[in-house]
């Protein structure tokens, strides 16, 4: 096993080798059980214990974690002659007012739609809930996010297919079908309605669209085909529109995975997005107000005109 010290730790060091030793043995324990023979050559590792450490040393050091609270058992065949701790004063206490700042944070993520940092929130969170004393607090860490029916190995695999522009065979929970096997070659990922989308081509029903990440059961297959004529289709259906964003909308942009950054000024944001879904684009054009101007193409710049004339008409006929 190997760890990590300072490379500049000398005699003149300032740390009681007493209180450290009995943190150090604890640490070990903590993770794994373990025998006063396996705990001298983890100590002989340490350049700061290495010296003057016998199993009478282990002894009374674990007597004074004992005499700190801890509940540890004596070597025994039934222990296969380790030490195992069964409980100790240091694990986390979480009060009601703590496990409701830490979901207000994580909400707060969900609600900017940053679901990659969520998932490693989660992760965190996993961890923090494994040493919670009470077993309602654990719940809400672990469960009490949008993604708790997930697959996190679904996840990085969708991520690897659209950075390699690999299809995949996907088991998909269809509402209308059911249970199907689908090919489908993904593009990108979008969090809306506190749910996760996948698009791209699906190419059983040979259109663009998307899949509910939750409802994808497994990837069985990769599929190493050279690119066809659908893979052609697809480009087609896909627009590059540039847009410009200032105020704070540009100070609190987040880019979506069809988005990327092309120009940054001091109070401005040139974007280009690859658009396939228009309908979802133009709502997002929306949310931003009048800190948005769409530069190119023209086509874009008339579907949004459009869009508010139609706005304008329906609030028009609903005074009349």
């Amino acid at each position: 096993m190997n760890f990590l010290y300072n490379k500049e730790l000398n005699e003149n060091h300032n740390i009681t080798k007493t209180g450290y030793r009995a943190l150090f043995l604890l640490m070990q324990l903590i993770k794994q059980p373990l025998s006063r023979d396996e705990l001298i050559e983890l100590v002989e590792e340490n350049p700061i214990l290495n010296k003057d450490f016998s199993k009478d040393t282990i002894t009374n050091t674990i007597n004074t974690l004992r005499k700190s609270g801890c509940i540890i058992s004596r070597p025994s065949q039934k222990t296969q002659h380790k030490y195992v701790i069964k409980t100790h004063p240091f694990g986390i206490y979480l009060q009601s007012q703590h496990i409701k700042a830490l979901q207000t944070f994580r909400e707060s993520l969900v609600a900017g739609g940053n679901w990659r940092l969520v998932f490693l929130l989660n992760n965190l969170y996993t961890k923090i809930a494994g040493r919670a004393q009470d077993s309602t607090d654990a719940e809400i860490l672990q469960n009490h996010h949008p993604f708790k029916d997930i697959d996190i190995d679904i996840i990085n695999n969708l991520i690897l297919f659209i950075k390699t522009g690999k299809k995949a065979r996907f088991i998909y929970n269809s509402s209308r079908n059911g249970i199907e096997e689908l090919e489908f070659s993904p593009e990108y990922i979008t969090f809306e309605n506190q749910k996760l989308y996948v698009w791209g081509h699906n190419l059983k029903y040979d259109n663009f669209g998307y899949l509910r990440i939750d409802k994808i059961k497994a990837i069985t297959t990769l599929i190493y085909n050279a690119p066809n004529a659908a893979d052609d289709k697809l480009k087609k259906q896909i627009v590059k529109v540039e847009y410009l964003l200032k105020g704070n909308s540009a100070q609190i942009f987040t880019c979506n995975e069809y988005e990327k950054i092309i120009e940054k000024q001091e109070n401005t944001l040139k974007i280009e997005a690859s658009v396939s879904n228009k309908f979802n684009f133009y709502q997002r054009i929306l949310s931003f107000g009048t800190d948005c101007k769409i530069l190119t193409p023209e086509s874009a710049q008339k579907e949004l005109l459009n869009i508010l004339m139609n706005i304008k008409a329906g609030y028009k006929n609903a005074r009349q």
